[in-house]
């Protein structure tokens, strides 16, 4: 395990140099570049592996070290994309302070992702007691594409593995649970009139504000709740708000767009309730309300 360690920094100094940023957060080329690296690095140790296009321009990386057949296979599994860049200097240069190696993508999680090639590389030569499937996975840091494309495309060609790591920073404690989230959506209907007629309009943005007081009270409320004994509290915060059309014009409509992390127990049913409770703590009449949606749901999860 010596020539691990002494592999570690320049491989994660060729990942870090790829560009990987996820392109639905900050416009990032996505995982193309650094599957297609990960998968050559990995043949040219005579690992069979595969980079696997899970949705348009998206990529995941699979492979499989076989085992000495008396065990049950075990998962490891990274993502290979990153958050945007802005304020960084140098981002996808690798360099060391002290202890620590700073780039974009050395914490979360390339260090990571560089381990899982090198453990692979280390049990092509030494065989496991049961196979060791190697999972590099797109889109974290969004939807978790590249995940979802794994349970329901890959898991399902192999044997079940009988346990898996997820090699996610956690300050090197083992996580054994995970808060979701929920995305929502209010659209607010005003009206739409010139800056000279205010009699005639009716200004949306601003009817946001008392649900955006009601949302911080709810964050408040959150604050002081029982936390739970691995995940701490649940969360909520005001993410886009969106409305207007010119300076002279009084908004017709606004959407305020928001996540809600949640913790064990708490349902879909719950959210779209916790939803409605916050609209009626802001006063708002039913005509005032022009839609309200839950866009997107992962729920939490837990190991027993």
């Amino acid at each position: 395990m010596q020539q691990l360690e002494t592999d570690l920094l320049p491989l994660l100094s060729s990942l870090v140099a790829i560009n990987s940023i996820n392109p639905t957060l900050s416009g990032g080329p996505g995982e193309e570049e650094i599957a297609t690296f990960c998968t050559r690095w990995l043949r040219e140790r005579g690992i069979t592996a595969e980079a696997v296009e899970c949705a348009a321009g998206r990529f995941n990386v699979y492979a499989i070290i076989p085992g000495q057949g008396h065990g049950q296979p075990i998962l490891l599994n990274s993502h290979l994309d990153t958050v945007g860049v802005e304020g960084m200097e140098s981002p996808f240069t690798l360099r060391r302070e002290g202890e620590r190696v700073l780039g974009r993508g050395a914490y979360d999680m390339k260090a990571s992702v560089a381990l899982e090639m090198l453990l692979a590389a280390h049990f092509i030569r030494h065989p496991p007691p049961g196979d060791l499937y190697l999972t590099l996975v797109a889109d974290e840091e969004e939807r978790s594409i590249g995940m979802e494309a794994l349970i329901r495309d890959w898991l399902p060609r192999v044997t079940p593995p009988g346990g898996a790591i997820v090699l996610e920073p956690t300050e090197e404690e083992i996580g054994l649970g995970h808060k979701g989230f929920g995305w929502l959506e209010v659209t607010l209907r005003g009206r739409a009139a010139h800056g000279s007629r205010p009699e005639e309009g009716i200004d949306a943005i601003c009817l946001l504000g008392p649900l955006l007081v009601a949302l911080s009270r709810l964050q408040q409320r959150l604050e002081v709740e029982t936390p739970h004994p691995l995940l701490g509290h649940g969360s909520v915060h005001a993410s886009t708000v969106e409305g207007g059309s010119a300076w002279s014009i009084y908004p017709a409509r606004a959407t305020l767009r928001y996540e809600r992390r949640t913790l064990p127990g708490m349902t879909e049913t719950d959210l779209l309730a916790e939803l409605e409770d916050l609209l009626a703590e802001a006063g708002l009449a039913a005509g005032m309300i022009e839609s309200r949606n839950l866009v997107f749901l992962r729920p939490p999860h837990l190991v027993s």
